[in-house]
């Protein structure tokens, strides 16, 4: 993350090509570059005490953070304002969280979006299942603390 709370990451990198020192990734054909100034944030959670929760936390750093407590709401709320980031739940009421998280990227307009998953399903198996087979953008467990979610 940068000092102006930016992002910059490369699309279609292999990871060993990002953390050797001696190589750095081309700019070409095969890359596909995005910035995202990480200001908005979405988070899909169906707990008005969690989302108080974080909204507090990330308020602080001079985040602002929409509560999602619906997943069908929630999408529509995603196509409309483009957050920065989306924060998923998995167990939400009326959508499965990746329900949610298909949606969101395999429409054009939101596929960039990075999400995070924070959930209570803490086993190892979901986080490798999340990340690196799903492939979101990264997972947190549940309970969490704060500096987690900087």
């Amino acid at each position: 993350m940068n000092q102006d709370n930016s992002i910059w990451y490369f699309e279609n990198v292999d990871l060993y090509d990002l953390l050797c020192p001696h190589k750095v990734p081309a700019m070409h054909e095969k890359h596909t570059f995005h910035h995202y100034k990480k200001d908005e944030f979405i988070y899909f959670e169906d707990e008005q005490d969690m989302v108080e929760l974080v909204r507090l936390v990330l308020g602080r750093e001079g985040y602002s953070v929409e509560g999602a407590f619906e997943g069908r709401a929630g999408l529509v709320s995603v196509r409309e304002n483009l957050p920065d980031i989306v924060l998923l739940d998995l167990m939400m009421p009326d959508m499965d969280g990746w329900e949610i998280f298909r949606e969101i990227k395999k429409d054009e307009l939101t596929e960039n979006v990075p999400v995070i998953v924070i959930t209570a399903k803490a086993q190892s198996v979901d986080k490798v299942l999340g990340v690196e087979i799903a492939q979101v953008d990264d997972y947190i467990s549940k309970p969490f603390s704060p500096s987690e979610l900087i």
